[in-house]
């Protein structure tokens, strides 16, 4: 189990029923998505992939 996942679901139900932002807003989620599927994407074509 991945104890940080877990933090980030909970505080994320509890900022919903609070009415305030969450820990990890999604803007700041997306840029670490971006940065996952520009690996995987650099890995799948061979070459640097810039975000």
């Amino acid at each position: 189990m991945n104890i940080g996942h877990t933090k980030q679901i909970q505080d994320m139900a509890e900022a919903v029923l609070e009415g305030r932002q969450p820990m990890i807003t999604g803007e700041e989620a997306k840029k670490a998505l971006d940065i996952v599927l520009a690996i995987y994407e650099s890995s799948r074509m061979g070459r640097e992939v810039r975000i």
